[in-house]
């Protein structure tokens, strides 16, 4: 009797013990960190996407950095650069990327590994050095391309060139419409190829944006130390 009491008394600790466990983890995810050794590639990433199959692959020092749960492979940019940032468009299951002077996409071939190619190579000579690539947005079949002074459209395989006075702190698409924002000169939409002014927008010049985000019908805007700024029936509050 005494020894079937033990075991029952067994058997509920080991029950409880399992589900306080599964609560845990529930609560508190399993985190798992990958040095730089494990993924044997550059010491800094810029930008994180997801594609389709689950795959996750990182804008890295050293290139494309992709792993696909077991394997970590890095694919060099066509100029050896950091790739600084991504856009993955899950209709073409094509990675865009920019970098240093340079961007394209990033399509797998026949065997199934990614094979880059370049699209900012099209370029004339005397719009070539254009530095960083900082963000990739693409609005129905055309994607966007920014440095911290130039814009670049590219639709049906042809690329234009917007020259931008003041640097370019975000960009972003929401509701079908381009929104970029500049520190000094505060928040434009790329409408018919020109840059026009947002409405009241002057409450937040001077302010660096560093997230435009949608919320509702609204759109926000983060800044860096000024707090979050919305916008609503054409005016920024």
């Amino acid at each position: 009797m005494i020894e079937k009491y033990i075991k029952s008394k067994k058997y509920h600790f080991i029950l409880c013990f399992i589900l306080i466990s599964n609560i845990i983890n529930a609560q508190y995810p399993i985190v798992r960190n990958f040095t730089r050794k494990a993924y044997s590639s550059g010491a800094q990433n810029w930008n994180i996407i997801q594609e389709k199959n689950d795959w996750m692959c990182f804008a890295n020092n050293n290139g494309l950095l992709e792993y696909n749960g077991n394997t970590w492979t890095t694919y060099p940019i066509a100029n050896y650069t950091n790739v600084r940032s991504l856009y993955y468009d899950d209709k073409k299951d094509r990675i865009y990327a920019g970098a240093f002077n340079e961007f394209g996409y990033f399509e797998k071939n026949q065997q199934g590994m990614k094979v880059y190619v370049s699209i900012s190579s099209k370029l004339d000579k005397k719009s070539k050095n254009f530095s960083e690539i900082w963000g990739i947005v693409k609005q129905n079949n055309i994607i966007f391309f920014h440095s911290d002074n130039y814009l670049f459209k590219y639709e049906n395989n042809k690329i234009t060139r917007y020259i931008i006075k003041e640097k370019i702190a975000k960009i972003a698409i929401i509701n079908n419409f381009v929104f970029l924002a500049s520190e000094k000169e505060g928040v434009f939409v790329f409408n018919d190829n020109m840059l026009i002014p947002l409405s009241y927008s002057s409450i937040i010049k001077g302010k660096k944006i560093c997230a435009i985000l949608p919320y509702k019908n609204k759109v926000l805007f983060v800044t860096e130390l000024d707090g979050i700024f919305q916008y609503e029936n054409r005016v920024i509050s």
